[in-house]
């Protein structure tokens, strides 16, 4: 309820609403919306609904209400509303009656669209991007949503012909009023230096409080004609994630070469003092032996630097790849390091590496704990996932390759501190596993848990339940006497999943820290556009279920990825996902999303 947000009444009856982040301005009246965005417009006239193709004129405006950020029309059965804030304008329509048309054909929302710029469907239909007459985007219109008064989603998509813009929602079997919502955003983050093939987004975490995201650009290089190892932005949000590509601080490694893949993993702590990055492909002494590196905030706030600390394996060989996976506690004096392809006692039964800080900062330093897996064998790749809880007392890790009930099942094995210290010698005190396990599951190919340790995620992408690889999510919950091998609580799918698009659900996992929402990144989804689904605990507590949204980009393409990294803030109300294929010159790109005050919904981006 920001008054920059608010609502003008203007002497021609009309209402200004301003977005100060971006400069647009709109204009209402019952019925229109017209956009200025610099020196391009864009109109949306409302003309008439119905079913299918029998459209009638809509009554006229019989009330409206203003309040401060808030706006609605009456009309009839059909309420017009918007809604102005640091996301962007809302529009939307409560609809409290069936239109009086007979059939069984989708509601109908017929529109005529106005100025310089045109809206594109895009593959989803879900969003329509904003162009200029040479293509360029300059405005996005999306995260179409339409659910009945029992809070379901109904399928909603645009059809775009020519002047016309139709809104269609299946309202079979609804229950009535619906509410029909797109959003109007001009709003990602990007690399100011980025070309083609940088992978900016191959990583990416945010802080707890959601105001400090980090981006990965594993393949950064340096400039043009000379190669460098990869790099890692830091952001910070300011009144509101904006699109921008004005990094805050870029943190390389002081010995970075060429393929390093420094970026390749990311972990920050709670308030965003330290952040922690994996280079696999650094040599450490040797050949792809891997290293760590630690960066502490100076008391001045994050800027361009190189590494605090350098941690490596004390007993390291090549092509181990140690840094392929990271985590921090929320004080970010604990840090696990993955290394699933670690020949201990065989070959890839994997380890993980356990550092603790020392009373006056991180240092360059080898492991203060290796742990293993006792029951492990060959192939396992344990470490090919960790995960520590806000204390850093509870250690999950993943084996993808455990044969647990079957060959590549996967399991996930948990740690528990002992006496405030981690030893060499701590074995597991669970293993998860699933009930409905097959061949090549790969449980544990992502893990993630809560802040108290109480609830644990584990992708399984490979599973065939739904259909070929379509994946799952299973969450584990803690019993009252602590964690002990057990099968999963709650099974999580995807609603949309089928064979042809390559779902692989769980191959990426981000929890916030009060076990209320995880998102999942399906990078592979759609001819690799990709996309994140997004589940809520309901009130009574975690159930087998599908999403409750799933996000995408308006102007996605073949090959974006988003998805393929993801991290939620502590209260789930932020999330940053990674698309290193994405924007037009394949640099790469990381979207920001906000959650709604009514929940997360299907939507498109907030911030790129």
């Amino acid at each position: 309820d920001q008054p920059a947000y608010h609502f003008s009444t203007q002497p021609d009856g009309s209402y200004l609403a301003d977005e100060p982040r971006s400069g647009l301005r709109a204009r209402l009246q019952p019925g229109k919306l017209h956009v200025n965005a610099g020196q391009f417009s864009w109109s949306l006239s409302l003309d008439t609904w119905g079913r299918g193709h029998v459209l009638e004129p809509l009554p006229a405006v019989s009330d409206h209400h203003l309040d401060a950020n808030h706006l609605s029309f009456s009309r009839g059965a059909l309420t017009e509303w918007y809604r102005n804030g640091p996301l962007g304008l809302q529009q939307g329509w409560t609809v409290t009656d069936q239109p009086d048309a007979e059939g069984d054909e989708p509601l109908a929302l017929a529109f005529t669209q106005g100025g310089e710029l045109r809206g594109i469907t895009n593959a989803g239909k879900d969003s329509l991007a904003l162009a200029d007459r040479a293509g360029v985007v300059h405005l996005r219109y999306g995260g179409l949503l339409a659910y009945d008064a029992q809070q379901h989603p109904l399928p909603a998509w645009f059809e775009v012909r020519g002047e016309k813009v139709i809104v269609r929602v299946d309202d079979h079997n609804a229950l009535y009023p619906l509410t029909i919502d797109p959003w109007l955003q001009s709003s990602k983050l990007t690399s100011s230096q980025g070309m083609y093939g940088h992978s900016f987004g191959s990583s990416v975490a945010v802080s707890a409080d959601g105001n400090t995201a980090v981006i990965g650009a594993r393949d950064y290089l340096s400039r043009i004609g000379s190669a460098g190892p990869g790099a890692v932005y830091v952001y910070t949000r300011r009144d509101a994630w904006v699109n921008t590509p004005l990094y805050t601080a870029r943190l390389t490694a002081s010995d970075g070469v060429y393929g390093d893949e420094f970026g390749d993993s990311l972990a920050i702590n709670e308030d965003a003092s330290v952040i922690a990055v994996g280079a696999p492909f650094h040599s450490a002494g040797g050949e792809a032996r891997g290293a760590v590196y630690l960066f502490e905030r100076p008391s001045n706030g994050w800027v361009t630097t190189t590494e605090d600390a350098k941690l490596t394996a004390s007993d390291g060989v090549n092509f181990e790849y140690f840094g392929d996976s990271v985590a921090l506690s929320a004080d970010g004096g604990m840090l696990a390091v993955g290394v699933p392809l670690q020949n201990t006692g065989g070959e890839a039964r994997g380890a993980v590496y356990l550092f603790e800080r020392p009373t006056d900062g991180w240092v360059t330093a080898t492991e203060d704990v290796k742990l293993t897996a006792s029951d492990g064998v060959n192939n396992d790749f344990f470490g090919s996932s960790v995960s520590l809880n806000a204390e850093g007392y509870i250690l999950a890790v993943g084996a993808p390759g455990n044969d647990a009930g079957c060959s590549d099942c996967g399991a996930v094995y948990v740690y528990e501190r002992v006496d405030s210290k981690w030893s060499d010698t701590s074995t597991y005190i669970a293993k998860l596993t699933t009930s409905d396990g097959e061949y090549g599951d790969g449980l544990g190919r992502a893990i993630a848990l809560d802040a108290d340790g109480c609830t644990l995620a584990a992708g399984a992408p490979w599973n065939d339940s739904i259909c070929s690889d379509c994946g799952a999510v299973y969450l584990f919950k803690r019993p009252y006497e602590g964690w002990g091998t057990a099968t999963q609580d709650v099974k999580l799918t995807a609603s949309d999943a089928t064979e042809a698009e390559d779902v692989f659900l769980g191959n990426r996992l981000a929890f916030s820290g009060d076990g209320t929402t995880l998102a999942a990144g399906v990078p592979h989804y759609g001819w690799s556009r990709g996309g994140v689904y997004l589940y809520t605990r309901p009130d009574e507590g975690w159930v087998t279920t599908i999403e409750t949204a799933k996000l995408t980009v308006v102007d996605s393409e073949e090959l974006d990825f988003l998805g393929l990294s993801v991290a939620l803030s502590a209260d789930g109300r932020t999330l940053v996902a990674g698309a290193p294929g994405g924007s037009p010159s394949g640099v790469g790109v990381a979207y920001l999303y906000e959650r709604p005050d009514e929940g997360w919904m299907t939507a498109t981006e907030d911030a790129k």
